[in-house]
């Protein structure tokens, strides 16, 4: 069964949809990013609830491909699975802080809380990073995470 990735997630609201492009000023020209469409979804804390805890969970039941830090996206876990016969990788991005029990080559199932809701990476403020591919060609040994064989989509398939 798939979840939403927040815990509680009337504490938050989407703040950025997939697809949308990033505005062309100076701030996005830096970071490589204007004109180009964001990849996944974004959600930032409710104003009232800025300072607690946000919990984030696994959308899927998978394995864990990577769960630690990356420059762009700070604190990350990607979790590969397998629905209807197509690979997918869930990325959760600029997390605080990765549970202890999320590892590399673990599985974990849907549900599982793996971390929580942060700022690390390039992130400009505390919000969560959705991001789902798709292996569109060959298979996970011979493209574990090559550029080319993997396609963005649009999460919203799994924001439930």
């Amino acid at each position: 069964m798939n979840k939403h990735p927040i815990y509680e997630k009337d504490k938050c609201y989407i703040s950025l949809k997939y697809g949308i492009k990033y505005p062309n000023t100076s701030f996005f020209i830096k970071r490589g990013l204007a004109n180009k469409p964001h990849r996944g979804v974004d959600f930032g804390v409710l104003d009232k609830y800025k300072g607690t805890p946000i919990f984030l969970v696994a959308p899927v039941s998978g394995t864990v491909v990577f769960a630690g830090f990356h420059t762009q996206f700070g604190n990350m876990v990607v979790i590969r699975c397998i629905e209807n016969g197509f690979e997918y990788l869930h990325m959760l991005c600029h997390m605080k802080k990765i549970s202890s029990e999320v590892v590399y080559n673990k599985r974990i199932n849907a549900g599982t809380i793996i971390g929580v809701m942060g700022m690390t990476g390039t992130a400009t403020g505390i919000h969560l990073h959705y991001q789902v591919e798709i292996l569109t060609d060959g298979d996970w040994q011979s493209h574990p995470w090559v550029l080319g064989c993997w396609q963005w989509v649009d999460p919203k398939n799994w924001l439930i």
